[in-house]
């Protein structure tokens, strides 16, 4: 169904029906309860600490003494956050928290290529939504601190083609 024929069709409905499929969704969807409770109550530090409890146990995962955490459920967890609209500083903040994290565990732990490919992919992610929301000067900034801090050798050399990719220049 497309947006479009889903307005048409909460046009014919009366108040009293458009409020009893309010209450349905948020009775049915954990995801509408999170989103109306959030719009009833926009608490954006209760929302971040939420998150970042859920990607710290993702991201904690191991398998055989493999980090072995799954990166599509961490960007989807980030995504999903983001459509709470926190803010671009609030979901930014989170992305490089992520990030350096990742970076720690890569280099502290054993971890498998898909984990680095991971993390190069959360890098890029981090350097879109900067540029998108022109803050990529301070990103940079912040994002090469972490990578200076916490990325292993072969780490570093990966995220700095990355960089060298985007900017030419650099």
């Amino acid at each position: 169904m497309s947006k479009t024929s889903l307005k048409k069709e909460l046009a014919t409905l009366s108040d009293t029906q458009l409020r009893e499929l309010i209450l349905d969704v948020y009775t049915a969807r954990k995801e509408a309860r999170d989103y109306f409770e959030f719009f009833l109550d926009p608490d954006v530090e209760k929302l971040t600490d939420k998150t970042w409890r859920l990607i710290e146990k993702e991201m904690g995962r191991s398998k055989r003494g493999y980090l072995a955490c799954r990166f599509s459920h961490i960007m989807k967890m980030l995504k999903d956050y983001e459509s709470f609209g926190p803010g671009a500083d609030n979901v930014l903040s989170l992305m490089i928290r992520t990030f350096t994290l990742a970076l720690f565990y890569e280099k502290t732990y054993l971890c498998k290529p898909a984990f680095q490919n991971g993390t190069a992919r959360l890098y890029s992610r981090i350097m879109d939504f900067a540029e998108k929301h022109l803050l990529f000067d301070t990103t940079l900034s912040r994002t090469s601190e972490s990578i200076s801090q916490n990325a292993s050798r072969i780490m570093r050399n990966r995220l700095k083609e990355i960089l060298e990719s985007r900017t030419p220049d650099v």
